[in-house]
């Protein structure tokens, strides 16, 4: 079991929110929950203080799993030697596993950010930051795009 420290759990929370996408009118104004589109109820979750924002429970709380994850996995393919090198570790296989049955529970595939493929339990994939417009997102690779994606020069 992972203990996340009040920083870990905020920087997990201000992932997770990020992954907010398109709002509707509904939800915009705080009546229903943000990802799932319905009332939230009385457990709402206050996503930011100054805006209405609201998630129902069950929204939040698989959403910060997955970004708790998926940031265990990560930060571990940062600093294992065998992952930097592209050996097999068998650590990163499971945080990979906790993360995928954690992001699961959103009912949304994972995909590949240079390819767009669905990432399945098959494929040799890391998790990758992408440098977005605005913000960076968390996300995933197939180590063959991300050597095929870096090979052409880009980041």
């Amino acid at each position: 079991m992972t203990i996340a420290l009040a920083e870990e759990m905020w920087q997990g929370h201000t992932l997770a929110i990020g992954q907010m996408g398109r709002i509707s009118g509904a939800a915009a104004v705080g009546n229903h929950c943000i990802w799932c589109d319905l009332p939230p109820g009385d457990r709402a979750v206050c996503l930011l203080p100054e805006a209405p924002w609201r998630a129902c429970c069950r929204c939040y709380l698989a959403r910060l799993a997955a970004m708790i994850t998926w940031c265990d996995w990560h930060d571990h393919i940062a600093r294992c030697t065998p992952c930097k090198h592209g050996e097999k570790c068998f650590v990163a296989r499971g945080r990979r596993h906790l993360h995928q049955e954690a992001a699961a529970l959103l009912g949304e595939p994972l995909r590949c950010f240079p390819c767009n493929e669905e990432v399945t339990g098959q494929d040799l994939v890391v998790a990758v930051i992408w440098e977005g417009d605005t913000s960076p997102h968390p996300g995933y690779a197939h180590v063959l795009c991300l050597a095929h994606h870096t090979k052409e020069g880009q980041p």
